[in-house]
């Protein structure tokens, strides 16, 4: 008899079979279905780091326009570009390259002229965006480099209020690569701090707001520090991780600042008992107390305001120090007491 001789036999083969085949079915529908859905993952990842992307790149653009708007609000910028004279300019502007660490820093006269120029590809800006800078748009700007790509950020250079007077523009410039920051290992720095008892709101914000403004002042240090590993800083961390600013330290003397005539205050600095930089309020725009006013009046044009309990840096009256384990440093301002801190 052979296998096919017998109905039972028949039965049972094409039982299997449908057994086998329906399996088959199931297989392919699930391993189908479950490849249908990695790729929708998949394809929700890619959108989500997309988002994610544009995003990061939208608050990059903007912290880079609120900086280059701030550097051009300088009033020693501004009345060096309003000479139009470019020996006046360059020294100036190279300064602040300097000190900002910007990798391109350009600034041109009324007519597009350039006033000055320092770093990499100064002339490689288009004449186009200098132009919409003059009329008073900003512009941002991205250019291919062998390091990188070079975000270029162009404001103009202005004074005025109702009816602005345009007296150049600046252009910003940075690589956005692995460029390190400066390999120190810490640092610090002395300033006056003020702390708000009412807020204050730009623009329109004078010296005397500040002081009716001013719970009390103190000498403080703001202690340089970095939350990246090994200082392994690109520019975009330097951004997210608030300018590499650690803590702060406060003196324990609480003064009103009516009281003492901050422009005129001498600063004292002393690392491990020896004088390392004197200077004066008058080192910060004037006063600290203008610095304070400045820092309000460019963020109320921004729309935020600066809020009473804050405490506000108005901005070091000393270089950076470095320093390490085992030093201790004393900032001492006239009428105004003392800050010390030691590093162990």
């Amino acid at each position: 008899m052979t296998l096919f001789s017998s109905l039972t036999n028949r039965i049972f083969l094409a039982s299997a079979l449908l057994a086998i085949a329906t399996t088959g079915v199931a297989v392919y529908v699930v391993g189908t279905r479950a490849t249908r859905e990695a790729e929708a993952e998949l394809r929700r990842g890619v959108a989500d780091a997309a988002t994610l992307v544009a995003q990061q790149q939208r608050a990059l653009a903007t912290r880079y326009i609120v900086f280059a708007r701030m550097l051009a609000d300088l009033p020693k910028l501004k009345s060096a570009v309003e000479t139009q004279d470019p020996a006046t300019v360059e020294a100036i502007a190279a300064d602040y390259r300097q000190q900002v660490g910007a990798d391109l820093l350009l600034v041109t006269g009324r007519t597009g002229n350039v006033l000055a120029r320092g770093g990499i590809a100064a002339s490689g800006v288009d004449g186009s965006i200098v132009t919409d800078a003059l009329e008073g748009r900003e512009t941002l700007q991205f250019r291919p480099h062998p390091r990188g790509i070079l975000q270029v950020v162009t404001v103009p250079i202005s004074i005025g209020l109702t009816v602005p007077d345009r007296l150049g523009t600046l252009s910003l410039g940075v690589l956005l690569d692995a460029r390190q920051a400066d390999a120190f290992k810490g640092a610090t720095q002395s300033e006056v701090a003020f702390v708000l008892k009412s807020d204050l709101q730009g623009p329109g914000v004078t010296a005397a707001d500040v002081l009716r403004a001013t719970a009390f002042v103190m000498p403080c240090f703001e202690i340089v520090d970095s939350r990246i590993r090994d200082w392994k800083i690109r520019i975009q961390d330097t951004v997210a991780d608030n300018a590499s600013c650690g803590v702060l330290v406060l003196g324990g003397t609480r003064r009103d600042p009516r009281e003492v005539d901050l422009a005129l205050a001498g600063m004292v600095l002393e690392k491990n008992g020896e004088i390392v930089s004197t200077s004066t309020g008058a080192a910060v725009q004037g006063s600290p107390v203008n610095a304070v006013a400045w820092l309000a009046n460019t963020l109320g044009r921004l729309g935020i305001a600066l809020k009473a309990g804050e405490v506000i840096l108005s901005g070091s009256q000393s270089p950076l120090v470095p320093v390490k384990a085992g030093d201790s440093l004393q900032c001492s301002v006239g009428g105004l007491g003392s800050a010390s801190v030691r590093f162990i």
